[in-house]
């Protein structure tokens, strides 16, 4: 193989790679649900307080996809303290129809100037 022809192939390889692995789902955001976000506290042991941050995120799509969820702290007057957020599958795929339960409460530090949160779903993709 010539070096011109080498190099071509290279090229081509990379950039298949590089589409593959920035892959976007053919569904939007709005081809998922949250169909349950349950916010509490917890008081652990030593009286340190965590955040649970339950819910299930639900893919209405046709195709397997992956959702990623942003979540923002807010005070008592909607003043967004933290955001964060978390693919609640990981780096996999929910299959079309199905859900998956999450917990994102571990991505925040307890704050008592934390009132409630505000969840929504900010990206797609298919891995």
């Amino acid at each position: 193989m010539n070096t011109k022809m080498l190099v071509m192939t290279l090229t081509i390889a990379a950039s298949l790679a590089h589409v593959a692995g920035n892959a976007v789902a053919a569904c939007g955001p709005d081809a998922f649900k949250i169909e349950s976000f349950e916010p509490s506290e917890k008081t652990r042991a030593g009286g340190r307080k965590v955040y649970s941050l339950k819910g299930v995120l639900v893919n209405t799509c046709a195709e397997a996809a992956a959702a990623e969820l942003k979540i923002d702290a807010k005070t008592d007057d909607g003043q967004i303290l933290r955001t964060e957020t978390g693919w609640p599958a990981g780096s996999n795929n929910i299959a079309a129809g199905a859900s998956a339960p999450f917990d994102l409460g571990p991505l925040f530090r307890y704050d008592d100037k934390i009132k409630y949160f505000g969840i929504s779903i900010s990206n797609t993709k298919s891995w």
